[in-house]
C-alpha cells in the first residue's frame, strides 16, 4: 500500500483543493527536543538522523508528503490532532513540529509558515521506518475520523403523511426518514385489526428550502385498511428495517372531523367550521393559505391550535385571527417548547371571524398536512 498516496487522497477528500496550502518555503527555527509526551512515545522507534541538516529560516521544503505540503490545510486539521505536522528534512527524514502558535501568511502565490516562540522541533527521523510509523499513525486517525463522519443515520421516521387517520380509511400512509428503503415490516403495536402492507420503497423528492440530511433521504409507502368501527384513539407504530427498528411514532385516529376543502384561500372563500371539531387540512403548495370562518359572541374565550410538527408534518404552522372587516386581532407561531402554534383569544364583539392557517416559511406540498382545532375555553 502506498501510504503517502492514501494520506494524500484522504486529505483531498476532506477539503476542497484550494484549501491545500502551498509552502515551498518553510520558515523554521530549531530548538532542543521538546514536547516530551509525544517524543517518548515514538523516540524508541525513530533512529536519529546521521547527518542532521536543520531547516533554517528560508530553507526549501517542497517535498512535503508528496504534495500534501506541510499539512497546514484545513483537510488535515480535522483529522490530525495537535502535535502532528509532518515535513521532510532535506536529507530525506521526517520531522514533526509542534504546531502551537504556528501562523501562516501568504507571500505572493506561496505561503510562509512561521513557528511561534513556543513551537519546537520534536524529533528527526530518517528512512522508511520512520516514514511508515508516522504515516501509519496519520492514516489510522484519518480513517477513524472519516468513518465517524460517514456513519449512516440510524433508522428513523421524520415525516408522516397524512398526520391523522379516520375510521374506514383505505389508502396510503407515506413515511419519510432514514434507512426506510430497507423496510421489512410495518406494525401497529396496539391495533392488530388494521391491515397493513409494505408497498413502494424509494428515494423521496427534493423539497425546496429543506435538506435531506435533516428531513430524510428515503421513503416507504404503507397500504392501510382501517376498520370502520375503529375507535378514536392514539395509535403507535414502528418500522422494522435491515438496520433495526425505528423509534415508535404515534398517530391519532379521529372519529368526528371536517376535511379542509379548496378553494379556501381568502375571506370570500373561507370554509365554515364547527367549534370543537378537528379539521384535517394540508398546505398544498408554496404560499398556500387556508382560511376558515366561524361566528362568535362578545366575551367568549377560545383556544385554537394546530398539530403539525408534533405529528411529524414538515409544516412549520402559523395562525392568524381576523375580524369581519379583515383586521388582524391575534397571531401565533412557535411556542416556547413547540413548533406548532397555540392561540388563545377573547371575542371583542358579536360577529363573524376568520382563522388563517399558513406555513411560516411559505412552504407547502405533500408533507405539509395538519390538524386544526378551534374550541371554547372551559
Amino acid at each position: 500500500m502506498d501510504l503517502v498516496k492514501v494520506v494524500q487522497d484522504r486529505c483531498v477528500e476532506r477539503a476542497h483543493a484550494n484549501t491545500l496550502v502551498s509552502c515551498s518555503r518553510f520558515q523554521a527555527s530549531m530548538s532542543p527536543l521538546g514536547d516530551a509526551d509525544i517524543s517518548r512515545e515514538l523516540s524508541s522507534a525513530i533512529p536519529p538522523d546521521p547527518d542532521p541538516d536543520e531547516l533554517h529560516p528560508g530553507r526549501d521544503a517542497t517535498t512535503v508528503l508528496a504534495g500534501v505540503e506541510c499539512c497546514f490545510s484545513a483537510c488535515c486539521d480535522s483529522g490530525i490532532p495537535a502535535g502532528m505536522r509532518f515535513f521532510r528534512s532535506p536529507t530525506g527524514g521526517i520531522a514533526m513540529l509542534n504546531p502551537r502558535l504556528i501562523s501562516a501568511s501568504p507571500t505572493g502565490d506561496k505561503t510562509v509558515a512561521t513557528p511561534g516562540p513556543k513551537s519546537r522541533l520534536v524529533h528527526w527521523g530518517y528512512g522508511l521506518k520512520c516514514t511508515t510509523i508516522f504515516l501509519a499513525i496519520t492514516l489510522v486517525l484519518l480513517t477513524i475520523t472519516s468513518a465517524e463522519d460517514k456513519k449512516p443515520e440510524p433508522p428513523k421516521i421524520t415525516s408522516v403523511e397524512p398526520v391523522t387517520l379516520v375510521p374506514g380509511f383505505t389508502g396510503i400512509l407515506k413515511l419519510r426518514g432514514f434507512q426506510l428503503k430497507t423496510t421489512q415490516q410495518f406494525q401497529f403495536t396496539d391495533a392488530p385489526n388494521i391491515k397493513v402492507e409494505v408497498k413502494d420503497k424509494k428515494d423521496p423528492k427534493d423539497i425546496p428550502g429543506m435538506e435531506k440530511k435533516d428531513i430524510g433521504d428515503s421513503q416507504v409507502e404503507i397500504q392501510l385498511t382501517v376498520p370502520a368501527d375503529q375507535p378514536a384513539t392514539s395509535l403507535t407504530f414502528t418500522v422494522q428495517t435491515e438496520a433495526g427498528p425505528t423509534p415508535p411514532v404515534k398517530i391519532d385516529v379521529l372519529s368526528a372531523f371536517t376535511d379542509e376543502k379548496e378553494p379556501n384561500n381568502g375571506f370570500r372563500e373561507a370554509q365554515a367550521i364547527q367549534i370543537g371539531q378537528p379539521v384535517r387540512g394540508n398546505i398544498n403548495q408554496d404560499k398556500d393559505v387556508d382560511v376558515f370562518r366561524f361566528t362568535a359572541k362578545a366575551g367568549e374565550e377560545y383556544h385554537c391550535e394546530v398539530t403539525a410538527a408534533r405529528a411529524l408534518s414538515l409544516m412549520d404552522a402559523a395562525l392568524v385571527l381576523y375580524d369581519a372587516k379583515g383586521a388582524m386581532l391575534a397571531q401565533a407561531d412557535d411556542t416556547k417548547d413547540l413548533r406548532d402554534p397555540i392561540m388563545d383569544f377573547t371575542i371583542p364583539q358579536d360577529g363573524q371571524y376568520f382563522v388563517a392557517v399558513t406555513d411560516a416559511h411559505d412552504h407547502g406540498g405533500e408533507w405539509h398536512s395538519y390538524e386544526l382545532l378551534l374550541q371554547t375555553k372551559p
